[in-house]
């Protein structure tokens, strides 16, 4: 049987103690029986988060800071540690939200790593892009970094959605607070870079 019980929240590139001793149960979709329970985070640990995405953004030699092929290939790591970590995430995801397996193992486990490399990619064109715009006139596309991103995931496809927005905010350079919704408290399957300052639980 699955256990989920965690006891941090992902915060500043660390697993940290939360401000609250308050709990989210986790229970099992198709049975209903108690998984576990994971933390809840508080005003004063998303403040912390967003602190610590903020100075992550702000420092000069930081992620932000990066060239597109020095961040690709970090997150091509990431994309890899998904990959390796595939079957257990797919059956995390099951277990909680009910998800078909043969489901979570195709959207939940197979596509974080295909967007992490597709945003890689398209950072990597350039920086800079003109398109052809209304009434003759011209666009400029602008490829970079403009701070901290928050970013909230639904329940019913927590990995799929958690990285169709950190990929285009990571690859961009910008620093990430990650905040999962409360009834399926599924965490991303492996530690982001260290700018996505997240508040999901361990």
């Amino acid at each position: 049987m699955t256990t989920i019980e965690y006891g941090h929240l992902y915060i500043d590139g660390q697993w940290a103690a939360p401000a609250s001793a308050e709990r989210i149960p986790v229970t099992e979709a198709a049975t209903e029986e108690p998984l576990g329970s994971v933390p809840a985070a508080t005003e004063r640990d998303i403040d912390a988060a967003v602190d610590a995405a903020r100075k992550a953004f702000d420092d000069p030699e930081g992620w932000a800071t990066w060239s597109p092929a020095r961040r690709g290939d970090v997150l091509e790591r990431f994309a890899g540690a998904l990959e390796a970590r595939g079957a257990e995430t797919a059956r995390r995801v099951s277990v909680q939200n009910g998800m078909p397996l043969w489901l979570a193992q195709n959207f939940e486990a197979g596509f974080p790593p295909l967007l992490l490399r597709y945003y890689v990619g398209l950072v990597a064109e350039g920086q800079e892009e003109v398109r052809a715009g209304m009434l003759g006139k011209k666009s400029l596309i602008r490829r970079e970094p403009i701070g901290v991103v928050a970013a909230i995931v639904p329940w019913n496809v927590p990995q799929a959605i958690s990285f169709l927005k950190l990929g285009p905010a990571l690859a961009a350079g910008n620093a990430v607070v990650l905040k999962c919704r409360s009834p399926v408290p599924q965490r991303p399957a492996a530690p982001s870079p260290r700018p996505a300052a997240g508040c999901c639980g361990r």
